[in-house]
């Protein structure tokens, strides 16, 4: 496998990658650095340049975000000052995101969490053991949760009002002048819209139970908006946030489907406003922010800028897979670990920084083709393809022996390959299981639209559907499942349907989702219309 950096929790990224650099003055940089070709095949942009001599790529990444964005048009300038310092972030770093938005932030957070008063919103209440934010609850189910709700309405205005705005850019933000880089950049503000999203969900359910179903309407589709919003940032990160808002949003709107009473006009025109909310841009959008941030890497490591203890805290989870290896003895572990790291500082001492680069962007070029294939089964073939590749690169560096081996004996053009194998092997992100998480969004969005089509056709007939083909023939456009290419699955009873894809095995599992049984995967939305 492929390390999965892009699961990481946002909210120790800037633990993780955050590399100390050395003052100005005692910089110096080595004379193979000073022979950086800038270019497209090497550091992909030509500038602007930080004051080592290479791209500043912190500076041009967040330019590129911030074009065209106005401050009336961009979603996190109203969003920051509705949630407050939800993440308790630094006072530095606060300053500078005001500054950068021209906005004002309380250093309190304003839309509280839910364990601050002592419930869960978005998980089952521990008392009554109630899933708050994807079944309708009643105030008399939880009071305490219904009263917080009520004291925060004015700042879940705010957040409404910025889900509506068109736009969105945050700023890249970092710990210091020194250590402008795109691995030092931070992302507090991230894991805070999933909170966002279940406070949503939760006074929706609320909203349901209590008729009033534009209200409802209103919360659910914003977290369609926010999730959108998060995902135009440039690490995989915050498009995996936002997919996880999205399977938040649509739990949520399949209980404002059961419950909707509406004409079959009235129905077409509410999915008129959510079908544009639905789709989400290709990963290969972010594989370029994550091409940034190998090439800005690379450039760290490689011109002397960070001395090789603190470089190395990029191999971390070498560490913790030796941890865990029960073959080595007692005391093996830590010596192994020295060594191996002691090998790679002396590969990477002799790298010929334009081919690292290179090689690195190869690697790029090729994910993100692989992602613009129209088809998962096309993207997956590519995918893995790669990820063996990448294995093998990072594989080395688990046995001293093989890098050795690798690097020494080998020949000329083999041996500077090297050092770019070890990086690309530990800083390529898990593409693969990334493509599965996307292609989940497309199949929930093709099931939504489906049982959309059911409850129409309920309304119409005054029954439910039998099968996916009356729903065809009644004029809707087969629903596929974006795994398979085929048709999505149907079941129905008495009381309800369930329309699903079979997920990634390509299996039908009847339905059942990941949990139900060791194999099973299918992802199933099921509308109950027994009201």
């Amino acid at each position: 496998m492929l390390w999965n950096r892009c699961f990481v929790p946002t909210c120790v990224i800037a633990t993780m990658f955050t590399i100390p650099t050395l003052p100005a003055e005692d910089v110096t940089v080595p004379s193979r650095f000073s022979k950086l070709e800038l270019g497209p095949d090497t550091t992909r942009i030509v500038g602007p340049l930080n004051k080592y001599g290479y791209p500043d790529y912190a500076r041009a990444l967040d330019a590129e975000l911030a074009e065209g964005v106005g401050r009336d048009e961009n979603f996190w300038a109203l969003m920051w000052p509705a949630v407050g310092n939800a993440e308790r972030s630094r006072e530095d770093y606060l300053r500078a995101v005001e500054q950068r938005l021209n906005i004002q932030i309380s250093r309190e957070p304003r839309l509280m969490t839910g364990s601050q008063i002592g419930v869960a919103p978005f998980s089952a209440n521990p008392r009554s053991e109630l899933d708050t934010a994807a079944t309708p609850w009643s105030r008399a189910d939880a009071p305490e949760l219904a009263a917080w709700l009520d004291e925060n309405a004015d700042n879940l205005n705010e957040v409404h009002a910025a889900a509506l705005r068109p736009k969105a850019y945050a700023p890249l933000v970092y710990n210091s002048e020194d250590s402008v880089t795109l691995a030092a950049i931070l992302l507090p503000h991230v894991q805070m819209q999933r909170q966002v999203a279940r406070v949503l969900a939760a006074r929706a359910m609320l909203r349901i139970n209590d008729g009033d179903m534009d209200g409802a309407w209103s919360d659910i589709t914003d977290i369609y908006r926010i999730a959108a919003h998060t995902e135009r940032g440039f690490t995989l990160i915050e498009q995996l946030v936002g997919y996880a808002m999205r399977q938040i949003a649509q739990t949520a709107m399949v209980q404002w489907l059961a419950h909707a009473d509406l004409s079959a006009d009235e129905l077409e025109a509410r999915w008129t406003e959510l079908k544009p909310l639905l789709p989400v841009d290709s990963l290969a959008r972010s594989i370029e922010g994550e091409r940034y941030l190998y090439l800005d890497t690379v450039c760290l490591m490689l011109s002397g800028r960070s001395d090789a203890d603190a470089a190395m805290s990029l191999f971390e989870l070498d560490a913790v897979v030796l941890a865990t290896d029960d073959s080595l003895p007692a005391g093996e572990v830590d010596r192994t670990r020295t060594a191996r790291q002691a090998m790679i500082k002396l590969i990477l001492a002799g790298a010929d920084v334009n081919e690292t680069l290179r090689y690195g962007n190869v690697v790029y070029d090729e994910l993100a083709a692989a992602m613009d294939q129209p088809t998962h089964g096309e993207r997956a073939a590519l995918l893995a393809d790669i990820e063996q590749r990448v294995s093998e690169n990072a594989a080395i560096t688990k046995d001293t022996g093989e890098l050795l081996k690798a690097y020494f004996l080998s020949g000329r053009e083999a041996a500077q390959q090297v050092p770019a194998r070890v990086l690309v092997g530990l800083l390529t992100p898990a593409i693969t299981q990334c493509e599965v998480a996307q292609t989940r969004v497309q199949a929930n969005a093709a099931c939504l639209e489906a049982a959309f089509a059911a409850k129409s056709f309920a309304i119409e007939h005054g029954r439910l559907p039998t099968s996916l083909n009356e729903i065809i023939n009644s004029g809707r456009p087969q629903p596929t499942d974006p795994f398979t290419g085929d048709a999505l699955k149907f079941r129905a009873d008495a009381e309800s349907v369930t329309i699903y894809s079979v997920g990634r095995n390509g299996v039908d599992d009847a339905g059942q989702p990941q949990g139900n049984s060791p194999q099973a995967d299918d992802l199933p939305t099921r509308l109950n219309l027994a009201r």
